[in-house]
């Protein structure tokens, strides 16, 4: 657990003073988190494959910020890297990274919160 929990490196102190202790808002966040970055990831996709890196870093943008505000640095330091690449080739790499990620953000709250990441 402390692998993905160093990898993913999710501030999970700071996301809770951020919510002032509330588990109800802080369960609506991350399963808002959950959803839009799971879309934003397909649109990032989806923009990639029809070699469209403007609309795959504007999505990253996105991404970032949605990752900022749960204080997912793992995430938004990826997601940061995509939004200033300058080639097809670097964005899928760091598109890779990032479902990986997210994928292990997903693993942590499961194991942390279980029922939360289904």
């Amino acid at each position: 657990m402390n692998q993905i929990l160093n990898q993913v490196d999710w501030q999970k102190e700071r996301f809770w003073e951020e919510v002032e202790g509330d588990q109800e808002l802080a369960q609506e966040l991350l399963k808002r988190f959950l959803s839009s970055a799971q879309h934003l990831l397909e649109e990032i996709e989806a923009s990639l494959a029809r070699g469209d890196l403007d609309t795959a870093k504007e999505k990253a943008h996105s991404l970032k910020g949605a990752a900022g505000i749960i204080h997912c640095e793992g995430l938004r330091r990826e997601a940061l890297a995509l939004e200033k690449t300058s080639s097809l080739e670097e964005a899928a790499s760091h598109l890779s990274h990032l479902r990986e990620l997210y994928q292990r953000f997903v693993r942590l709250l499961q194991a942390q919160q279980p029922g939360l990441a289904n």
